[in-house]
């Protein structure tokens, strides 16, 4: 599963695989832990995962690039498909593309860039952001999508070689002069139905995660399921776009219509607003460090909230004279160690600390510098932490 810290349950990110088949499609030239929320969750998923290990299995609409990579063939009479490829490949049952190059490699990769490059910008636009789940099936982060070997090798085949998933190259010919002539192509019929089976179990998946009790609603549990809820709706945008190019121009029997990742995402900003977290500093100069640390949980959306809070920001400062030998100033280090912790379990979500060193003629105007150049770095970076962390809640885990 995705690994980021205690917050999240590994039961969740199991069905985070059931948007990865498009994953990796790149433009190129042609040249904490909560036992019950964690079984709340997998039993959610249960039915969206059954029906994701079908399609994995092939007992539903198999992969269109399984098989063997064709072997080149050398010399004699140039293969129609090498200038027409719809004379071998109907346009009615196949996408194809060519390409050619002075090796088997950059004629293979021209050809899917070429069969990519019909699909539009937009959409090579789309699939940008979702490289990194592609990434996590490959490295075995995503366990439950690792164990499936013809899975990894077509998300491997497809981040390796720039291209849509279900693209495959379908024939080599070398001319016996110095060039490779390669020819992709995607299968309309297979495609289209692996991507609607696709589609609608992300559809089951969606609801189930945004099915949030009130309970967990303003929580930062609630906050991650809606995110993951936003990114597998960005996937089936991108399916659903695929199927507009692969299949017969309408999405068949996908139920609409669908909602957005925005959606999904002007939903968070409306629960993050109404979460609060508490801000207890230690050892503070007039509610300096306390002040720095507001701006930055305001920034990320969130309120400040009282002691009572659900989450506690909970910092200590530390400030320490240095002695620097043969040198008439004097010297301050500070450390300002920060933990946003789960009130009700104690958990550390996130851990924070600035530090550095300031000098001056004496040691109160030494530290009041300190103090301002910890406020400085407080104010410059713990916002943009705060949104990074939010940010990577759904896409990595214990």
């Amino acid at each position: 599963m995705f690994k980021i810290g205690p917050l999240i349950p590994r039961s969740l990110l199991l069905g985070s695989s059931l948007c990865l088949f498009f994953m990796g499609c790149q433009s190129t030239g042609p040249g904490p832990k909560n036992n019950r929320a964690e079984d709340d969750v997998a039993a959610l998923i249960a039915s969206a995962s059954a029906d994701m290990d079908s399609v994995l299995s092939g007992s539903r609409a198999p992969a269109p690039s399984e098989g063997t990579a064709p072997a080149v063939r050398s010399g004699g009479i140039q293969p129609r498909w090498v200038t027409a490829p719809e004379s071998v490949y109907d346009r009615k049952a196949y996408i194809s593309a060519v390409g050619y190059g002075d090796n088997r490699d950059l004629a293979e990769r021209r050809a899917l860039a070429a069969l990519t490059a019909i699909f539009g910008q937009s959409l090579r636009s789309e699939v940008q952001s979702t490289t990194v789940y592609s990434e996590a099936v490959i490295n075995g982060t995503i366990t439950s999508a690792a164990q499936n070997s013809d899975l990894v090798n077509l998300i491997k085949t497809s981040v390796d070689m720039d291209s849509l998933v279900g693209a495959e190259i379908r024939d080599l010919w070398f001319d016996g002069k110095g060039t490779y002539y390669a020819a992709a192509v995607m299968e309309r019929v297979k495609t289209t139905a692996l991507y609607k089976d696709l589609i609608n179990t992300n559809i089951r998946l969606i609801k189930d995660l945004t099915a949030l009790p009130e309970g967990e609603k303003y929580t930062l549990e609630g906050l991650r399921k809606l995110q993951l809820a936003a990114i597998i709706a960005d996937a089936n945008t991108t399916f659903l776009n695929v199927l507009r190019v692969v299949g017969d121009g309408s999405a068949g029997n996908i139920p609409g219509p669908l909602k957005t990742g925005n959606d999904y995402r002007l939903e968070m900003a409306d629960i993050t607003k109404n979460i609060p977290i508490g801000i207890l500093v230690e050892n503070d100069q007039q509610d300096r460090i306390r002040g720095a640390f507001s701006a930055g949980v305001s920034r990320a959306g969130f309120r400040i909230g009282g002691m009572d809070s659900p989450y506690l920001l909970k910092v200590l400062v530390n400030m320490k004279a240095v002695d620097l030998p043969n040198n008439p100033n004097k010297f301050v280090r500070y450390v300002v160690d920060a933990n946003l912790e789960d009130a009700r379990t104690g958990n550390v979500l996130l851990p924070f600390m600035v530090d550095g060193r300031e000098g001056h003629l004496s040691i109160p105007e030494a530290e009041n510098r300190a103090f301002r150049a910890a406020e400085t770095k407080i104010k410059e970076t713990y916002g943009q932490v705060l949104d990074a962390y939010i940010s990577h809640l759904s896409s990595s885990g214990a």
